[in-house]
């Protein structure tokens, strides 16, 4: 997804940023961005053909981008109680 969405300069939209490594994501060496991006390509076509809307097909990224931006929510035990380190990430979702 992130491959695809740098190729295509959609990050903005969804709330991530071009080039960052995410949490939720394996590391893949940078020869594999293509292969990434046509396996995304063939899942937007899989939207197609079951006739997504594009408002489906906006959500489903969404949804997806949320997921990645969840990952990278760190979090620092406070005495007898949790609380976020990094609350601007929260602040994207």
């Amino acid at each position: 997804m992130m491959d695809a969405l740098s190729g295509a300069s959609e990050c903005e939209k969804y709330h991530l940023e071009k080039g960052k490594t995410y949490d939720y994501l394996p590391s893949s060496p940078a020869h594999a961005a293509l292969a990434n991006m046509e396996k995304f390509s063939a899942v937007k076509h899989a939207f197609d053909f079951l006739e997504f809307s594009e408002s489906e097909n906006d959500t489903i990224l969404k949804i997806l981008a949320a997921i990645l931006l969840c990952g990278q929510v760190h979090f620092k035990q406070m005495d007898d109680k949790v609380d976020i380190q990094n609350m601007e990430v929260m602040e994207k979702s």
